[in-house]
């Protein structure tokens, strides 16, 4: 509803990473690359077996499906895949990227939690049907 994201990563062999500007700047080019691709989102209903093997080298992922499968009314868990990508994720989700409009990562920080060392990558993402305008004061436009 916010168009606000976070997504935490662990990334290893990285030690104490301050992204810049650029290569966050970088980071949402790779957003609007997507957006401009029209890449599906398919969402899939699956078994806890199943998700078990797909998340069989994300320790985080498997503590979170039993409950999951639990807390479902089917006993399913519920996946999003856009092109090779797999999560875990309650939706619902656009049908596709090139509904993303304005869109930026703003941070990625350290973020040590009980589970470990993560870093978690901060956004805004707002539909493309909403039109963004920059305002500027008439007092702004005078050229000195």
């Amino acid at each position: 509803k916010s168009g606000s994201f976070v997504y935490d990563v662990q990334l290893s062999g990285v030690d104490n990473w301050k992204p810049t500007s650029a290569e966050l700047r970088v980071l949402s080019a790779e957003m609007v690359k997507l957006a401009y691709e029209a890449v599906p989102f398919e969402r899939l209903s699956i078994s806890q077996d199943l998700a078990e093997a797909l998340f069989e080298h994300n320790k985080y992922k498997l503590e979170q499906i039993p409950s999951i499968v639990q807390q479902s009314i089917d006993g399913k868990v519920i996946v999003y895949r856009i092109k090779d990508h797999i999560d875990i994720s309650r939706g619902p989700m656009m049908s596709n990227t090139n509904h993303l409009g304005r869109c930026t990562i703003a941070a990625a920080q350290q973020v040590e939690t009980d589970a470990g060392l993560f870093y978690r990558f901060q956004g805004v993402a707002l539909p493309k049907s909403i039109k963004v305008r920059l305002f500027f004061p008439p007092s702004w436009l005078k050229m000195n």
